[in-house]
């Protein structure tokens, strides 16, 4: 359906009136209608501008008669003129000649009006008809020529709608192109924000695992030092008590040997029931070894759990007030978790205790186990 506003959309070409192929035609006919006019005319006007002459007659009789010759001239001979005659029937007869001749000729002139009439009329029908035809054919032509032009504007029109129909498809496809368009990147912006909740939510619960996990293990870390630290409070009143009573039982021997005690050596060092001869003992004592490891064993923090029970050797080495100013793995466990929480350890205690005599080896080698 055609829309109440292509009127308006027509170009002014097709406005205008048809022009015919070539004016040619349209000339030779208007000329030769002239022309056939101008005959006719021609031929129905009386060109004579003289006054007819006029003829007399005498009529003798009432009826014509023809008079005989002369007796005794023969024919051909030349007649002398007759005398004009006396009576009146001679005058009637000649009045009826002149008026039958003035007839005829009135006849004769009336038949060629009429000749020259039907000729000018004949000649006005031919024109009139030569003038019908080119009418027609003009007729003809023109409406040839509407025709043409109205095909013409049809098939302008056909192309125009064609053209908009074109457009508007071009138009609904485009629209379709970014509608679809527009749903891939709704459901790309979709997925990429469900990814990206997803992933929030991912790092979320992992942040909250790890946050739980460093929670749990600074718990236990606390757990652990408290433990450590009231482990070693309590190490540090046994060890108190021991130097007490190392400090008491060596006292007791001085005072022993100053009384010339029979078991012992005047200045010895040694423990009580010791069988040894020397001043001083030279070497750490027993326990020392255990003392040690129990000093170190709070400082270790196990945070996860080890298969078996793998045994660290570390060499000590410390200053003779007993700070450790070096540690050396000199056998790995084969753990290298556990490895490094003997080192850590180490590292914690900083300072280890003398031993009974008051002394501390300068070097020592201690082995650690987590079953210990």
């Amino acid at each position: 359906m055609s829309s109440p506003l292509q009127p308006l959309a027509t170009p002014r070409e097709a406005l205008h009136p048809p022009t015919a192929d070539s004016p040619r035609t349209g000339w030779v006919m208007s000329l030769l209608a002239h022309a056939l006019l101008v005959l006719a005319l021609t031929l129905g006007v009386q060109w004579h501008t003289a006054d007819p002459e006029g003829v007399s007659a005498e009529l003798w009789s009432a009826v014509p008669q023809i008079a005989a010759a002369p007796l005794g001239q023969a024919d051909g001979q030349p007649q002398p003129q007759p005398t004009p005659p006396q009576d009146t029937a001679a005058q009637e007869q000649a009045q009826q000649q002149a008026q039958a001749a003035a007839e005829q000729a009135a006849a004769q002139q009336a038949a060629q009006q009429a000749a020259q009439q039907k000729a000018a009329r004949a000649a006005q029908a031919a024109a009139e008809k030569a003038a019908e035809k080119a009418a027609e054919k003009a007729a003809a032509e023109k409406a040839q020529a509407e025709r043409e032009a109205e095909l013409a504007r049809e098939r302008d029109q056909r192309a125009r709608e064609k053209r908009q129909q074109a457009e508007r498809d071009a138009r609904e496809k485009e629209k379709a192109a970014q509608a679809k368009a527009a749903e891939e990147k709704a459901a790309k912006d979709k997925a990429a924000r469900e990814a990206q909740a997803a992933k929030e939510k991912a790092d979320k619960a992992a942040k909250d695992k790890a946050a739980k996990e460093q929670a749990a293990k600074e718990q236990a870390a606390k757990e652990q030092a408290a433990k450590e630290q009231a482990a070693k409070e309590k190490a540090d009143k046994a060890r108190q008590a021991k130097l007490a009573e190392a400090a008491r039982q060596d006292q007791l021997r001085r005072m022993a040997a100053q009384l010339g005690s029979p078991t012992g050596v005047a200045g010895a060092n040694g423990a009580q029931g010791s069988t040894g001869t020397a001043q001083r003992t030279s070497g750490p004592s027993a326990n020392y070894a255990g003392r040690i490891k129990a000093y170190i064993k709070p400082n270790i923090v196990q945070l996860d759990s080890i298969d078996g029970n793998p045994r660290a050797v570390v060499e000590v080495r410390c200053a003779p007030d007993g700070t450790i100013i070096g540690r050396r793995l000199t056998h790995s466990s084969g753990n290298r978790d556990w490895d490094e929480t003997v080192l850590r350890a180490i590292d914690r205690t900083g300072k280890l205790p003398r031993d009974v005599d008051g002394t501390i080896p300068p070097t020592m080698e201690i082995g650690f186990t987590p079953k210990d």
